[in-house]
Parts: C-alpha cells; structure tokens; sequence
C-alpha cells in the first residue's frame, strides 16, 4: 500500500492481472484494471488512504475530528462507516478498549469537552443511532422502528423522518 503502483490484492501479480489494483500512495490514485472489460482501466482519487497499521488517533483525526470541530460551531455532522461484514466497522467506529478507543467515544469526549470549555454557550447534546442495512435504515435506539425514511423540506432541511433522538449528558449515557 505503501509503495507507488504496489498491488493490492495480487502482490506478484502484473498489473496486466484481471482485477489487479494498483495504488499510489504520493498521489492518492487507485487504479482498478480490467484489461477485458469494455472500460479496461478506472482510476479513483481519495483524499486519504490509511494503511492497515493505522491507529484509531490516526482514524479519528484523519476523518473524524474535522467533522466534531464543525459539530461544535453549529453544523450537522455525521460519520458513516460502509463495508462488509467482518471488515471492523464496529471495532473502528464502537470500540471502548482504553489501548483502541473508537470514533464514536473519541467524538463524543471531545464534544463534552469542548462544550464544557466554552463558557460563552449553553450545549443540548442529542444522538440518534441508526444503521443502513440491506439498504433499510434500523433506529438502533428504538430497533421496531425500521425502514426509515430520508426526507428534506424548507424548515428541516435533510432529515431522517420518526428517528429517535436521546439527549445526552455524558460520554456513559452514550454507550
């Protein structure tokens, strides 16, 4: 993963392999080839790709913190994980082991804590959980509630219609 045009999924394998991936880790770049198909090369810019020593701090300021410091001026924020199972969607996002604390508490701290700092502004902190699979939306707060649904409008803008939401008093209430 490190090194530029190193093979994902085949290493040994010429780039010529049917499905290979190449990635370029200075430019960002992935590059799937399928020299039989009618498109035979399709390449995919990321702003970071995170090799799999990566930390959970590395994880969380990588993709996470951004999104807690624009919570905390006033903007709606939301982290999604997406993936098979088995991949560490939970362990990344959930996990509570002091050595490998997860997105969702290291968001949350840092929520309380820049809340608790801030003397010039009262916080209510709410959370709904939900989760997307099969392609229904479960609210993981109340699991009878499924098959949600996404809707906008001029006063709410995006929202997700009969979600739950919990006010939240500690990172303890959270989990």
């Amino acid at each position: 993963l490190e090194r530029p045009g190193a093979l994902i999924d085949a290493p040994g394998a010429s780039v010529e392999t049917p499905g290979a991936v190449t990635f370029q880790s200075d430019s960002g770049k992935l590059t799937l080839h399928r020299p039989d198909a009618p498109i035979p090369q399709t390449d995919y810019k990321f702003d970071k790709v995170l090799s799999p020593d990566t930390t959970q701090v590395d994880v969380y300021n990588s993709a996470v913190k951004d999104v807690v410091e624009d919570v905390m001026k006033g903007f709606n924020g939301t982290v999604m994980a997406y993936g098979q199972t088995g991949a560490g969607k939970t362990y990344t996002l959930g996990n509570v082991d002091p050595t490998a604390i997860g997105m969702i508490p290291r968001a949350v701290m840092e929520i309380f804590r820049a809340a608790q700092q801030d003397s010039f502004n009262i916080y209510t902190v709410t959370m709904s959980y939900i989760q997307i699979y099969m392609e229904l939306i479960h609210d993981l707060l109340h699991p009878t509630d499924e098959n949600l649904q996404i809707r906008e409008d001029a006063n709410n803008g995006v929202y997700l219609a009969g979600v739950h939401e919990e006010q939240v008093r500690s990172l303890e209430e959270c989990l």
